[in-house]
C-alpha cells in the first residue's frame, strides 16, 4: 500500500511540474502560394512563441531572417500572420518557449540578449515550413 501512493504522490508531482502544450502551424493559399500562416497552441502556462521569416536562398539566418517573438497566455491561442511577398521561395518557422531572458539576467551576454535584450530557452516545440513560389 505504501507503495502504491508513494507512486500516486510522484505521478501528480510529476503533472504538476509538466507543462502540457499542443502547437500547430497551418498555411493557407492563395492562387497556389502561401498567403497565411496560423499558428495555435493551446496552453498549460504562459510561454513565448517565436517566429522566424527567411528569404530564399538565405546564407546567414540571424542577419537575414527577420524575427519576433509573441507572448501567449494560458490557454487557447491563435496567431495569424500574412506571408511576405519577398519571403515566397524561402521558409518559416516557429518556436515555443518556456522561458524569457533579460540582458541583465543572461549570465554570458549572448548576442542575442546583445541585440535585442532577452533571449529565449528551454524549447518546447518546433515547426517549420517551406513557402513555396508558384512557378511564373
Amino acid at each position: 500500500m505504501k507503495r502504491i501512493l508513494n507512486a500516486l504522490a510522484l505521478l501528480l508531482f510529476s503533472l504538476q511540474v509538466l507543462q502540457a502544450h499542443e502547437l500547430s502551424l497551418r498555411m493557407e493559399f492563395e492562387k497556389g502560394q502561401p498567403h497565411r500562416i496560423v499558428i495555435q497552441a493551446d496552453l498549460e502556462a504562459e510561454a513565448w512563441l517565436g517566429l522566424s521569416w527567411y528569404p530564399y536562398g538565405v546564407t546567414d539566418a540571424y542577419a537575414e531572417g527577420e524575427h519576433q517573438v509573441i507572448r501567449l497566455s494560458p490557454g487557447e491561442n491563435e496567431q495569424i500572420f500574412r506571408v511576405p511577398a519577398r519571403m515566397l521561395g524561402g521558409s518559416v518557422e516557429c518556436a515555443l518557449w518556456k522561458v524569457r531572458v533579460t540582458r541583465e539576467e543572461c549570465p554570458t551576454q549572448c548576442q542575442w540578449c546583445t541585440d535585442n535584450g532577452f533571449h529565449l530557452e528551454k524549447q518546447q516545440g518546433y515547426l517549420y515550413g517551406s513557402l513555396a513560389k508558384e512557378a511564373e
